[in-house]
C-alpha cells in the first residue's frame, strides 16, 4: 500500500481492469480480457464518465484444439 503515495490519478473499473498515472510520467494499464490490446486510456476515461458507452471492435483468438489428438495450436 506504501507506493499508492506514488500514483498521481487512477481509475478502477474493476478488479482486474484499472488504470493508473504514476509518478515519472509512466502508465499503469491493466485489464483482463480479450479486447486488453484495445484499451487505452481515453477508453478508461470514456467508461468512467460513461458507463453505458460502448465500442466495437475486432478480436481473433488464434488458439485452437484437434480435438482427435487433444493438441494445441
Amino acid at each position: 500500500m506504501g507506493k499508492f503515495k506514488l500514483v498521481k490519478e487512477d481509475i478502477f473499473l474493476a478488479p482486474k481492469s484499472y488504470w493508473l498515472d504514476v509518478d515519472g510520467g509512466r502508465e499503469v494499464l491493466v485489464h483482463k480480457g480479450g479486447a486488453k490490446t484495445h484499451v487505452t486510456r481515453e477508453w478508461y476515461m470514456d467508461v468512467y464518465n460513461n458507463l453505458n458507452s460502448t465500442r466495437f471492435v475486432t478480436i481473433t483468438n488464434p488458439f485452437s484444439i484437434d480435438l482427435k489428438s487433444l493438441v494445441s495450436y
